[in-house]
Order: C-alpha cells, then structure tokens, then sequence
C-alpha cells in the first residue's frame, strides 16, 4: 500500500491510496476534502483485470457509532432494516436510493452513493450457494454499523458480461452530524447526485435573478420537482415531507407572484385553490400548480 499527497491547496486536499486488489490490476482510493464543506468525498478506481472465475466486488464501511442505528433511503421514505421491513422481505441485500445513515442519539453519519444502490449489513451475505432454496437466504439481520457497497460481480447469469475489464470509477461521500435528522440526510443525498452544474454564459447576455423563484418552510420540507407544466401556462411544484412527522408547509414566491395556486393531479390539472399552509403528512407529497402572471 502506498499513500500519497494529492491536491494540496488551500481549497482542496486530497489523499490518495494505492494499493493491490484480488482482480485488478491496480485500486485507487481518494479522500479529498473541501474547504467549507462538512463532508469527505471517497472516489475508488478500480482498473479490473479480466475474469472469468465466480467474483465479486465489495467495499466495506464501519462507522464507530456505538449503539448506532442504521436507516435507508428509499423512494418516499427511509426504513430501518429487519424494523421495517415486511415478513419474508429480502435480507441479503438492500437497495438504497441516495444514502444511509448510522446515528445514535447523540451524533451519527451519513454515507451517500452515487453509482452503486446495493448495500448488505455487518458482512458479506449475497452470495447464496443455493439460490432457488428459500432456506438458504437470511431470515433475520443483526444491527450493525458495518456495511458494504457491493458494486459488481460476473456471476449473475443474466444481463451481465462474462468478465468487466478496464477502469470503474464508484463516488461516495460522508458527512458527520449530530442527531439524526431525515431532512437533513435527504438533502445531502440530492445535493450529492444532482451538484451543480458550473457553464460559460455570454458575458452580455442579462444576469438572472437573484432571488429563488419560490421559499419553503419548515426545513423538512423539499422541493422535489419544478418544471413548466405542459401546456406551458403554470409552473408544477412538487413539495416532499422528508421526516415522519406530519408538517404545514408554506410557500413563498417571489415577485411577481403567481396569480393562482392549486393543487394539482398527477396530469397537472389544476384542483383546490390553496389559500394557507399546506398540511403534509409523514414522508407524503404535494404537487402544486402555480399559474404563470399573464
């Protein structure tokens, strides 16, 4: 294993950790962190020999958070494994959308994936020697604050190449916190797979406002989706409850604010004029249809 100095300004640091890896040709991990950010971002490149005997690859990530809970993103909602999952729901393996999160009641972290969804809890269980046998998967999954990232294999007979030779890059983050806070995670997560985007402009052309389009109040409320409505006559808001707990979201648009707000259908018709706070259960959505000034 070699570790050695990356970017070393004042912006920017980094490390990078080479070391050799069963199948590859070489493993890359970079930690860089950024001035003004609560995170540390995990970058591993992988540069894959070509394989053709059963493998697979996996990351592992313990977190020393004693008595942690460990918490999902899903769409919609966050679970917490073998809690909230159904009987006979699968164990082996879990998907995740954008993070998990491992907190006790005093701090925790969150951990972000941006290129691989799968995760298995405390170790290695995917890999069933007979998968046709429903006794030979997990039933029951202890806590843990150890998971892996399970990002390929050449064994799943179907869809998948013999072997993966070449450079596979996978992208994570992890932010350190307090308290759990659903709202908090579920924006970290949007802000790690949708960043901004910086583009050249004409120097000319018109600066765009500075002031957002709209606010939403509490915190625990996103904005999940903004576009033009088909017909182009009206904005489509979609407002996302992040946390468990019911809330009454506001709106606040800046001028010239729209003349009309309704609730709206999945087909952006309009519905009921909305005239106050906007009541918004536990993990629940709201569209809303902003009509455009004339």
């Amino acid at each position: 294993m070699r570790i050695a100095l990356g970017e070393r300004g004042p912006l920017v640091a980094s490390l990078h950790v080479d070391s050799d890896a069963p199948g590859c040709e070489k493993l890359r991990r970079e930690l860089m962190v950024v001035s003004g950010q609560e995170h540390v971002y995990v970058t591993n490149v992988l540069h894959r020999s070509q394989v053709r005997t059963p493998e697979s690859v996996h990351f592992g990530f313990g977190f020393h958070v004693p008595e942690g809970v460990m918490r999902m993103d899903i769409p919609w909602g966050v679970i917490r494994p073998e809690v909230d999952q159904l009987p006979g729901a699968c164990k082996n393996y879990f998907s995740v959308g954008r993070w998990v999160d491992v907190s006790n009641n005093d701090f925790g972290v969150t951990w972000t994936t941006n290129d691989a969804p799968l995760v298995e809890i405390g170790a290695i269980t995917v890999d069933v020697a007979t998968p046709f046998q429903s006794k030979a998967f997990l039933k029951h999954v202890q806590p843990s604050q150890t998971f892996y990232s399970y990002v390929m294999n050449n064994y799943w007979e179907t869809n998948y190449k013999a072997d993966q030779p070449g450079e596979a890059v996978f992208n994570y983050a992890i932010r350190p916190h307090g308290p759990f806070d659903a709202a908090a995670a579920t924006r970290f997560g949007i802000e790690r797979s949708q960043p901004l985007v910086a583009v050249p402009v004409d120097e000319k052309a018109p600066l765009p406002p500075s002031e957002p389009l709209l606010r939403v109040e509490p915190a625990g409320v996103l904005v999940s989706l903004l576009k033009p409505s088909d017909d182009r006559k009206a904005r489509i808001v979609r407002l996302f409850n992040a946390g468990s707990d019911p809330a009454k979201a506001s709106v606040t648009w800046s001028d010239p604010a729209p003349p009309r707000v309704s609730l709206s259908s999945p087909f952006e018709e309009a519905g009921a004029a909305i005239a106050g706070p906007i009541d918004m259960p536990g993990f629940g959505i709201v569209t809303l249809r902003a009509e455009l000034p004339e």
